[in-house]
């Protein structure tokens, strides 16, 4: 484990979860996010940042956005999607403001204080076909997966994320 600077951790996601660095704000000219990633977001929604780095329970997640790291692959991640696990590569973690429902706000500066929703943007790995080789019927390394692209994009949560 490396020392963390904790002046970098900007603020609190869940119980033992928090962002760390710089949010990005994402207009709607910007190319932090390609269309199919949006498409994995909720509709309904208001401004929008991107951070690249996620302390969860104690450990520093990366995504593949952030270029600073080395030698280092910790984007690489299992994570429940309703109620199946799966594997994927973190692309980007995602902060969504609701959209204002207030008729007023519309014409006007909305200071309306609205909640906040935390996204990780993961690129679906599916499992390959040809695993690991098998002694007299058993798996000898049992924690390593073989995995493939999808091209497939989904969101978790950053709790949710193993």
């Amino acid at each position: 484990m490396f020392p963390l600077d904790f002046r970098s951790i900007k603020e609190s996601i869940g119980e033992n979860t928090h962002v760390v660095g710089s949010l990005e704000r994402v207009w709607s000219n910007s190319t932090l996010l390609t269309e199919e990633q949006l498409s994995t977001l909720p509709m309904h929604r208001g401004k929008m940042w991107v951070f690249r780095r996620c302390l969860i329970d104690g450990i520093l997640f990366h995504s593949k956005s952030y270029k600073r790291v080395i030698a280092r692959n910790d984007y690489s991640v299992k994570f429940q999607h309703l109620d199946n696990m799966h594997y994927g590569s973190i692309h980007v973690y995602v902060k969504v403001e609701e959209k204002c429902q207030k008729a007023l706000c519309n014409y006007q500066k909305c200071s309306c204080h609205l909640p906040c929703h935390y996204f990780a943007i993961v690129e679906v790995l599916d499992k390959d076909d040809e695993q690991l080789p098998t002694y007299r019927g058993r798996t000898v390394v049992t924690h390593i997966t073989k995995v493939k692209t999808s091209n497939r994009y989904s969101t978790a949560m950053p709790y949710h994320l193993l």
